[in-house]
């Protein structure tokens, strides 16, 4: 996994604990696939992509002061990975969180994966 993932995910945890309502982060095609799978879950509102090489992120919160994530758990970092394959995502519990994986068909949920019979490297849990 790369380390600007995790980078992202530490400045979105920060964010939310400090009830910022954007973010600006740095922009590659990775971590703009991280975003806009973040925005199809809806654990943001919006991003848009800037002229200097960033994404600005808007966050969501539940009237307006409870933040949407409520913690995000970094599964797999550079020193340890962890890879599930497609019939141990399928015993996951995934009702309350949303498990991030990157797979050979690119990042995607627990569910997406489970229907493409897919396993991967777990990025992230989102509760």
């Amino acid at each position: 996994m790369n380390k600007n993932i995790i980078n992202v995910i530490n400045n979105i945890k920060l964010a939310y604990k400090y009830k910022r309502l954007t973010l600006v982060v740095t922009h590659n095609k990775l971590i703009l696939n991280f975003i806009h799978l973040l925005y199809e879950q809806g654990y943001i509102r919006n991003y848009e992509i800037n002229l200097n090489n960033t994404i600005k992120i808007y966050l969501v919160y539940y009237n307006y002061l409870n933040p949407v994530i409520k913690d995000i758990k970094i599964i797999s970092k550079p020193s340890h990975k962890v890879y599930y394959n497609y019939n141990k995502l399928k015993t996951m519990n995934s009702y309350f969180n949303t498990f991030i994986l990157s797979t050979s068909k690119g990042l995607m949920t627990q569910k997406e994966a489970i229907k493409l019979k897919q396993g991967g490297e777990i990025i992230c849990i989102i509760y």
